[in-house]
């Protein structure tokens, strides 16, 4: 499936659609910094993912943050019972 997706969409859109997911990355990254959520990703070396520190950010915990985020139907990962990670994609 991978090869497939890669032929179907060739080097150069592959690079487009990097580019695309790490931009994206970008502003959320500057929106929760806007927001007072602290992040702990090195921001120096990331790519689509982002790892919140809950605690530091004000919430009660990961799962409180889950519940909260599942009522906007966005999926989140718990990394643990402090962190919680949000990945983007395409969409």
């Amino acid at each position: 499936m991978t090869a497939m997706y890669g032929i179907w969409h060739s080097p150069s859109g592959l690079t487009t659609i990097a580019n695309r997911i790490r931009f994206r990355t970008e502003i959320l990254l500057e929106e929760f910094k806007k927001l007072g959520i602290k992040v702990v990703t090195d921001t120096n070396k990331f790519f689509d993912t982002i790892v919140i520190d809950c605690s530091a950010s004000g919430f009660s915990s990961s799962d409180y943050l889950l519940a909260e985020f599942h009522k906007n139907d966005i999926n989140l990962r718990r990394v643990n019972e402090n962190l919680v990670g949000v990945t983007l994609n395409e969409t």
